[in-house]
């Protein structure tokens, strides 16, 4: 028995999951202190990162 199906939509759902991986290390990095300049540059990159993979 044969059957057909018809796709109506498909949905990259990738990006979602790059973003939950990477939302751990964000959350992880609210400790970092303001005062150390590797701190922040970590901070920028993984926001940086984490916008860069969840934008369209």
């Amino acid at each position: 028995m044969e059957r057909c199906y018809i796709i109506r939509e498909v949905r990259d759902e990738t990006s979602d999951q790059y973003f939950s991986y990477i939302s751990a290390y964000l959350l992880s990095s609210i400790g970092l202190s303001w005062n150390h300049i590797v701190d922040v540059f970590v901070l920028v990159f993984l926001m940086a990162l984490a916008v860069y993979i969840h934008s369209p």
